[in-house]
Protein backbone atom coordinates (compact mmCIF):
# COMPACT_ATOMS: atom_id res chain seq x y z
CA UNK A 1 0.00 0.00 0.00
CA UNK A 2 2.93 2.45 0.55
CA UNK A 3 4.19 1.95 -2.52
CA UNK A 4 0.95 2.67 -4.51
CA UNK A 5 -0.20 6.00 -1.79
CA UNK A 6 1.45 8.69 -0.94
CA UNK A 7 2.31 9.94 2.25
CA UNK A 8 -0.82 12.86 2.03
CA UNK A 9 -3.00 9.71 1.83
CA UNK A 10 -1.91 7.97 4.93
CA UNK A 11 -1.42 11.82 6.61
CA UNK A 12 -5.54 12.65 5.73
CA UNK A 13 -6.38 9.37 6.78
CA UNK A 14 -3.91 9.61 10.56
CA UNK A 15 -6.15 12.93 10.45
CA UNK A 16 -9.49 11.30 11.00
CA UNK A 17 -8.02 8.58 12.63
CA UNK A 18 -6.80 10.48 15.67
CA UNK A 19 -10.66 11.38 16.80
CA UNK A 20 -12.27 8.14 14.90
CA UNK A 21 -9.76 5.58 17.06
CA UNK A 22 -10.91 7.60 20.21
CA UNK A 23 -14.24 7.11 20.21
CA UNK A 24 -13.74 3.12 18.73
CA UNK A 25 -11.80 2.78 21.92
CA UNK A 26 -14.34 3.55 24.34
CA UNK A 27 -17.00 0.81 22.07
CA UNK A 28 -16.16 -1.84 24.20
CA UNK A 29 -16.75 -0.31 27.94
CA UNK A 30 -14.32 -2.76 29.32
CA UNK A 31 -17.15 -5.28 29.34
CA UNK A 32 -15.13 -7.94 26.94
CA UNK A 33 -12.66 -7.66 30.09
CA UNK A 34 -15.28 -8.35 32.57
CA UNK A 35 -16.64 -11.38 30.72
CA UNK A 36 -13.04 -13.09 31.00
CA UNK A 37 -12.22 -12.16 34.13
CA UNK A 38 -15.25 -13.36 35.78
CA UNK A 39 -15.19 -17.11 37.23
CA UNK A 40 -18.74 -17.75 36.33
CA UNK A 41 -21.14 -15.74 34.33
CA UNK A 42 -24.64 -16.30 32.93
CA UNK A 43 -26.12 -16.50 30.09
CA UNK A 44 -28.53 -13.29 30.96
CA UNK A 45 -25.76 -11.20 32.01
CA UNK A 46 -23.75 -12.19 28.24
CA UNK A 47 -27.04 -10.90 26.77
CA UNK A 48 -26.84 -7.34 28.92
CA UNK A 49 -23.51 -6.89 28.08
CA UNK A 50 -24.24 -7.59 24.41
CA UNK A 51 -26.94 -5.29 24.27
CA UNK A 52 -24.91 -2.79 25.62
CA UNK A 53 -21.92 -3.29 23.30
CA UNK A 54 -23.84 -2.72 20.45
CA UNK A 55 -26.00 0.01 21.54
CA UNK A 56 -23.01 2.20 22.53
CA UNK A 57 -21.20 1.53 19.38
CA UNK A 58 -23.89 2.21 17.21
CA UNK A 59 -24.63 5.41 19.25
CA UNK A 60 -20.27 5.98 18.84
CA UNK A 61 -20.24 5.60 15.38
CA UNK A 62 -23.22 8.06 14.67
CA UNK A 63 -21.20 10.96 16.97
CA UNK A 64 -18.17 9.88 14.60
CA UNK A 65 -19.99 10.49 11.26
CA UNK A 66 -21.36 13.47 12.81
CA UNK A 67 -17.92 15.40 13.82
CA UNK A 68 -16.75 14.67 10.31
CA UNK A 69 -17.40 18.55 9.51
CA UNK A 70 -15.52 19.29 12.69
CA UNK A 71 -12.80 17.44 12.12
CA UNK A 72 -12.53 19.13 8.13
CA UNK A 73 -12.68 22.30 10.58
CA UNK A 74 -9.58 21.61 12.51
CA UNK A 75 -7.43 20.62 10.02
CA UNK A 76 -8.94 23.19 7.48
CA UNK A 77 -9.74 19.85 4.60
CA UNK A 78 -13.20 19.25 3.56
CA UNK A 79 -12.23 15.75 2.25
CA UNK A 80 -11.72 14.72 5.66
CA UNK A 81 -15.59 15.41 6.17
CA UNK A 82 -17.01 11.82 4.16
CA UNK A 83 -13.92 10.05 5.14
CA UNK A 84 -15.30 10.23 8.84
CA UNK A 85 -18.68 9.34 8.15
CA UNK A 86 -17.04 6.43 6.15
CA UNK A 87 -14.67 5.09 9.19
CA UNK A 88 -17.75 5.24 11.34
CA UNK A 89 -18.96 1.81 9.94
CA UNK A 90 -16.60 -0.25 11.68
CA UNK A 91 -16.84 1.59 15.10
CA UNK A 92 -20.33 0.31 14.44
CA UNK A 93 -19.70 -3.02 13.22
CA UNK A 94 -17.45 -3.72 15.74
CA UNK A 95 -19.90 -3.11 18.71
CA UNK A 96 -21.53 -6.37 17.43
CA UNK A 97 -18.64 -8.89 17.66
CA UNK A 98 -17.10 -8.15 20.69
CA UNK A 99 -19.19 -10.52 23.10
CA UNK A 100 -18.63 -13.68 20.32
CA UNK A 101 -14.42 -12.58 20.65
CA UNK A 102 -14.47 -12.76 24.63
CA UNK A 103 -17.02 -16.09 24.53
CA UNK A 104 -13.99 -17.01 22.18
CA UNK A 105 -11.19 -15.94 24.56
CA UNK A 106 -12.83 -17.20 27.71
CA UNK A 107 -12.92 -20.54 26.31
CA UNK A 108 -9.36 -20.69 24.78
CA UNK A 109 -10.18 -20.86 21.72
CA UNK A 110 -7.22 -18.91 20.35
CA UNK A 111 -6.52 -20.38 17.18
CA UNK A 112 -10.12 -19.65 16.12
CA UNK A 113 -9.26 -16.49 17.00
CA UNK A 114 -6.19 -15.61 14.99
CA UNK A 115 -7.66 -17.50 12.13
CA UNK A 116 -10.85 -15.27 12.32
CA UNK A 117 -7.75 -12.27 12.41
CA UNK A 118 -5.85 -13.41 9.51
CA UNK A 119 -8.60 -13.77 6.95
CA UNK A 120 -10.21 -10.84 8.02
CA UNK A 121 -6.95 -9.06 7.39
CA UNK A 122 -5.99 -10.82 4.53
CA UNK A 123 -9.42 -9.97 2.46
CA UNK A 124 -9.37 -6.18 4.12
CA UNK A 125 -5.88 -5.81 2.77
CA UNK A 126 -7.09 -7.65 -0.53
CA UNK A 127 -9.89 -5.16 -0.89
CA UNK A 128 -7.43 -1.83 -0.13
CA UNK A 129 -5.03 -3.22 -2.81
CA UNK A 130 -7.21 -3.68 -5.18
CA UNK A 131 -8.70 -0.25 -4.62
CA UNK A 132 -5.24 1.64 -4.84
CA UNK A 133 -4.61 0.00 -8.17
CA UNK A 134 -8.16 0.87 -9.11
CA UNK A 135 -7.05 4.32 -8.37
CA UNK A 136 -8.76 5.37 -5.31
CA UNK A 137 -6.41 6.74 -3.52
CA UNK A 138 -6.69 7.00 -0.02
CA UNK A 139 -10.05 5.60 -0.35
CA UNK A 140 -8.61 2.17 -0.31
CA UNK A 141 -7.20 2.82 3.01
CA UNK A 142 -11.35 2.85 4.43
CA UNK A 143 -11.94 0.29 1.71
CA UNK A 144 -9.41 -1.77 3.54
CA UNK A 145 -10.83 -1.19 7.17
CA UNK A 146 -14.19 -1.62 6.33
CA UNK A 147 -14.41 -5.21 4.63
CA UNK A 148 -11.77 -6.53 7.57
CA UNK A 149 -14.46 -5.33 9.70
CA UNK A 150 -17.52 -6.71 7.64
CA UNK A 151 -15.14 -10.07 7.18
CA UNK A 152 -14.35 -10.24 11.39
CA UNK A 153 -17.66 -9.71 12.47
CA UNK A 154 -19.32 -12.32 10.10
CA UNK A 155 -16.54 -15.22 11.26
CA UNK A 156 -16.72 -14.87 14.93
CA UNK A 157 -20.76 -14.76 14.73
CA UNK A 158 -20.25 -18.08 12.93
CA UNK A 159 -17.59 -19.37 15.10
CA UNK A 160 -19.27 -18.62 18.24
CA UNK A 161 -22.15 -19.80 17.31
CA UNK A 162 -24.23 -17.87 20.11
CA UNK A 163 -26.92 -15.61 19.84
CA UNK A 164 -28.52 -13.01 22.23
CA UNK A 165 -31.31 -13.28 23.98
CA UNK A 166 -33.67 -10.60 23.08
CA UNK A 167 -34.71 -10.18 26.64
CA UNK A 168 -32.32 -7.39 28.39
CA UNK A 169 -31.58 -8.30 31.95
CA UNK A 170 -29.20 -6.36 33.94
CA UNK A 171 -29.26 -8.28 37.31
CA UNK A 172 -25.94 -9.01 38.35
CA UNK A 173 -24.17 -6.57 35.71
CA UNK A 174 -23.85 -3.59 37.91
CA UNK A 175 -20.42 -4.69 39.14
CA UNK A 176 -19.54 -5.76 35.96
CA UNK A 177 -20.39 -2.10 34.61
CA UNK A 178 -17.59 -0.52 36.99
CA UNK A 179 -15.07 -3.15 36.57
CA UNK A 180 -15.61 -1.92 32.73
CA UNK A 181 -15.95 1.60 33.59
CA UNK A 182 -12.49 1.44 34.84
CA UNK A 183 -10.97 -0.34 32.14
CA UNK A 184 -12.73 2.24 29.41
CA UNK A 185 -10.71 5.05 31.93
CA UNK A 186 -7.42 3.46 31.24
CA UNK A 187 -7.97 3.16 27.38
CA UNK A 188 -9.04 6.34 26.94
CA UNK A 189 -6.41 7.83 28.73
CA UNK A 190 -3.93 6.04 27.14
CA UNK A 191 -5.22 6.34 23.77
CA UNK A 192 -5.30 10.25 23.90
CA UNK A 193 -1.75 9.82 25.18
CA UNK A 194 -0.24 7.67 22.56
CA UNK A 195 -2.38 9.69 19.67
CA UNK A 196 -1.80 13.21 20.47
CA UNK A 197 1.46 13.25 18.67
CA UNK A 198 -0.49 12.57 15.68
CA UNK A 199 -2.68 15.43 16.34
CA UNK A 200 0.58 18.05 17.32
CA UNK A 201 2.13 16.57 13.69
CA UNK A 202 -1.02 17.17 11.51
CA UNK A 203 -1.87 20.44 13.30
CA UNK A 204 1.40 22.23 13.25
CA UNK A 205 3.63 20.28 10.91
CA UNK A 206 1.50 19.11 8.34
CA UNK A 207 0.36 16.05 6.05
CA UNK A 208 3.47 14.77 4.49
CA UNK A 209 5.06 14.93 7.83
CA UNK A 210 2.27 12.76 9.54
CA UNK A 211 2.25 10.40 6.57
CA UNK A 212 6.15 9.80 7.21
CA UNK A 213 5.26 9.45 10.80
CA UNK A 214 2.27 7.53 10.82
CA UNK A 215 4.23 4.92 8.29
CA UNK A 216 7.19 4.86 11.01
CA UNK A 217 4.83 4.39 13.81
CA UNK A 218 2.50 1.86 12.45
CA UNK A 219 5.53 -0.31 10.94
CA UNK A 220 7.43 -0.42 14.74
CA UNK A 221 4.09 -0.63 16.43
CA UNK A 222 1.82 -2.99 14.46
CA UNK A 223 4.02 -5.99 15.09
CA UNK A 224 4.24 -5.44 18.70
CA UNK A 225 0.28 -5.57 18.89
CA UNK A 226 -0.25 -8.30 16.62
CA UNK A 227 2.31 -10.36 18.95
CA UNK A 228 0.85 -9.52 22.23
CA UNK A 229 -2.84 -9.49 20.76
CA UNK A 230 -2.98 -13.25 20.93
CA UNK A 231 -1.08 -13.45 24.34
CA UNK A 232 -2.68 -11.59 26.38
CA UNK A 233 -5.56 -13.57 25.07
CA UNK A 234 -4.27 -16.66 26.12
CA UNK A 235 -2.76 -14.72 29.53
CA UNK A 236 -6.12 -13.24 30.89
CA UNK A 237 -7.98 -15.93 31.04
CA UNK A 238 -5.26 -18.03 32.74
CA UNK A 239 -4.66 -15.72 35.15
CA UNK A 240 -8.09 -14.93 36.02
CA UNK A 241 -8.45 -18.77 37.18
CA UNK A 242 -5.58 -18.81 39.35
CA UNK A 243 -6.44 -16.03 41.26
CA UNK A 244 -6.47 -18.01 44.25
CA UNK A 245 -3.26 -20.04 43.19
CA UNK A 246 -0.09 -17.21 44.45
CA UNK A 247 2.55 -19.69 43.78
CA UNK A 248 0.86 -20.87 40.17
CA UNK A 249 -0.37 -17.48 38.94
CA UNK A 250 3.21 -15.71 39.60
CA UNK A 251 4.73 -18.95 37.62
CA UNK A 252 2.85 -18.37 34.76
CA UNK A 253 2.64 -14.18 34.68
CA UNK A 254 7.33 -14.59 34.76
CA UNK A 255 7.80 -17.05 32.21
CA UNK A 256 5.38 -15.87 29.80
CA UNK A 257 6.84 -12.31 30.77
CA UNK A 258 10.36 -14.18 29.81
CA UNK A 259 9.19 -15.43 26.61
CA UNK A 260 8.01 -12.29 25.53
CA UNK A 261 11.31 -10.19 26.24
CA UNK A 262 13.48 -12.36 24.68
CA UNK A 263 11.48 -12.57 21.48
CA UNK A 264 11.02 -9.02 21.07
CA UNK A 265 13.50 -6.46 23.50
CA UNK A 266 16.91 -7.48 21.06
CA UNK A 267 15.16 -7.16 17.50
CA UNK A 268 13.47 -4.14 18.35
CA UNK A 269 16.93 -2.79 19.87
CA UNK A 270 18.39 -3.85 16.17
CA UNK A 271 15.71 -2.21 14.28
CA UNK A 272 16.92 1.40 16.29
CA UNK A 273 20.17 1.41 13.90
CA UNK A 274 18.94 -0.05 11.16
CA UNK A 275 15.76 2.25 10.90
CA UNK A 276 16.45 4.34 6.98
CA UNK A 277 17.75 0.77 6.02
CA UNK A 278 14.71 -0.91 6.52
CA UNK A 279 12.14 1.60 5.46
CA UNK A 280 13.15 2.18 2.49
CA UNK A 281 13.34 -1.86 2.06
CA UNK A 282 10.28 -2.17 2.97
CA UNK A 283 8.18 1.27 1.97
CA UNK A 284 10.53 2.68 -0.83
CA UNK A 285 13.11 5.54 -1.54
CA UNK A 286 10.41 7.69 -1.01
CA UNK A 287 9.88 7.37 2.81
CA UNK A 288 13.10 7.74 3.65
CA UNK A 289 12.27 10.63 5.68
CA UNK A 290 10.61 8.28 8.15
CA UNK A 291 14.15 5.88 8.72
CA UNK A 292 15.01 8.17 11.81
CA UNK A 293 11.54 8.92 13.27
CA UNK A 294 11.53 5.09 12.74
CA UNK A 295 15.29 4.39 14.67
CA UNK A 296 13.26 6.70 17.55
CA UNK A 297 10.18 4.68 17.81
CA UNK A 298 12.01 1.38 17.79
CA UNK A 299 14.32 2.69 21.27
CA UNK A 300 10.76 3.53 22.62
CA UNK A 301 9.42 0.08 22.04
CA UNK A 302 11.52 -1.96 23.08
CA UNK A 303 10.36 -3.05 26.62
CA UNK A 304 6.83 -1.75 25.42
CA UNK A 305 5.81 -5.75 24.67
CA UNK A 306 6.72 -6.97 28.18
CA UNK A 307 5.61 -4.09 30.14
CA UNK A 308 2.36 -4.17 28.62
CA UNK A 309 1.60 -7.48 30.53
CA UNK A 310 1.41 -5.72 33.59
CA UNK A 311 -2.19 -5.02 32.34
CA UNK A 312 -3.19 -8.78 32.58
CA UNK A 313 -2.43 -8.67 36.15
CA UNK A 314 -4.48 -5.48 36.83
CA UNK A 315 -7.47 -6.76 35.42
CA UNK A 316 -6.90 -10.83 36.40
CA UNK A 317 -6.90 -9.46 40.26
CA UNK A 318 -9.72 -6.94 39.56
CA UNK A 319 -7.38 -3.83 40.69
CA UNK A 320 -8.75 -1.54 37.60
CA UNK A 321 -8.95 1.36 39.88
CA UNK A 322 -5.07 0.99 40.13
CA UNK A 323 -4.98 0.37 36.47
CA UNK A 324 -6.41 3.62 36.07
CA UNK A 325 -4.43 5.46 38.31
CA UNK A 326 -1.09 4.63 36.32
CA UNK A 327 -2.72 5.31 33.29
CA UNK A 328 -3.21 9.10 34.33
CA UNK A 329 0.15 9.75 35.56
CA UNK A 330 2.04 8.09 32.41
CA UNK A 331 -0.58 9.66 29.67
CA UNK A 332 0.73 13.15 32.14
CA UNK A 333 4.35 12.27 31.30
CA UNK A 334 3.96 11.25 27.32
CA UNK A 335 1.78 14.23 26.41
CA UNK A 336 4.57 16.59 27.93
CA UNK A 337 6.93 14.71 26.06
CA UNK A 338 5.10 15.09 22.88
CA UNK A 339 4.49 18.81 23.39
CA UNK A 340 8.07 19.84 24.15
CA UNK A 341 9.09 17.50 21.16
CA UNK A 342 6.59 19.07 18.51
CA UNK A 343 9.05 22.23 19.13
CA UNK A 344 11.57 20.26 16.98
CA UNK A 345 9.50 18.65 14.51
CA UNK A 346 8.95 15.22 13.73
CA UNK A 347 11.84 13.33 14.93
CA UNK A 348 11.72 15.83 17.93
CA UNK A 349 8.71 14.11 19.03
CA UNK A 350 9.90 10.88 18.30
CA UNK A 351 13.18 11.17 20.90
CA UNK A 352 11.15 13.17 23.67
CA UNK A 353 8.77 10.16 23.46
CA UNK A 354 11.48 7.41 23.41
CA UNK A 355 12.91 9.41 26.75
CA UNK A 356 9.65 9.39 28.36
CA UNK A 357 8.64 5.80 27.91
CA UNK A 358 12.16 4.73 29.34
CA UNK A 359 11.72 6.72 31.83
CA UNK A 360 8.34 6.00 33.63
CA UNK A 361 8.29 1.81 32.58
CA UNK A 362 10.82 0.92 34.87
CA UNK A 363 8.43 1.82 38.02
CA UNK A 364 5.82 0.09 36.43
CA UNK A 365 6.23 -3.07 38.34
CA UNK A 366 6.73 -1.61 41.70
CA UNK A 367 3.74 -0.08 40.94
CA UNK A 368 1.98 -2.78 39.80
CA UNK A 369 3.15 -6.06 41.64
CA UNK A 370 2.23 -4.28 45.05
CA UNK A 371 0.07 -6.62 47.09
CA UNK A 372 -0.16 -9.20 44.55
CA UNK A 373 1.13 -12.66 44.19
CA UNK A 374 4.43 -11.43 42.17
CA UNK A 375 7.24 -10.55 43.62
CA UNK A 376 9.83 -7.29 41.90
CA UNK A 377 12.67 -8.96 42.63
CA UNK A 378 11.60 -12.16 40.51
CA UNK A 379 10.30 -10.42 37.59
CA UNK A 380 13.43 -8.12 37.19
CA UNK A 381 15.24 -11.55 37.40
CA UNK A 382 13.78 -13.34 34.87
CA UNK A 383 14.22 -10.31 32.55
CA UNK A 384 17.28 -8.87 32.92
CA UNK A 385 20.12 -10.39 30.31
CA UNK A 386 17.48 -9.74 27.12
CA UNK A 387 17.04 -5.84 29.10
CA UNK A 388 20.92 -5.75 29.76
CA UNK A 389 21.71 -6.93 26.31
CA UNK A 390 18.90 -4.65 24.76
CA UNK A 391 20.23 -1.63 26.13
CA UNK A 392 24.13 -2.28 25.38
CA UNK A 393 23.01 -2.56 21.81
CA UNK A 394 21.07 0.90 21.64
CA UNK A 395 23.78 2.99 23.15
CA UNK A 396 26.02 1.64 20.91
CA UNK A 397 24.11 2.30 18.26
CA UNK A 398 23.43 6.24 19.60
CA UNK A 399 27.19 6.53 20.30
CA UNK A 400 28.23 5.26 16.62
CA UNK A 401 25.57 7.98 15.37
CA UNK A 402 27.06 10.50 17.11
Amino acid sequence: MARLLSPGDFGLIAMVAVLINFIAVIKDAGLVQATIQHNTISEEQISALFWINAMVSILLGVVAAALGPFIAWVYGDDRLVLVAIALSLPIMISGLRLQHRALLQRNFKFVDMALIDIFAQILGTLAGILSALAGLGFWSLVVMQVVASLVNLILLWTKAAWLPQRVVVLKGVGGMLKFGADISGANILNYLARNSDNFLVGKFIGVDALGFYDRAYSLIMTPIRQLNAPIVSALMPTLSRLQDEPVEFEKAFLKLSKFVVWVTAIPIALLSGFGEMVIVYLLGEAWRSSGQIFEWLAVAAIFQPVTNLTGTVFVSLGRTREMLRWSAFSSVCIVISFLIGVQYGVEGIAFCYAIAVNMILPILPFYAFRETHIAVASYFKAIQFPVIISIAIVIAFRILHI
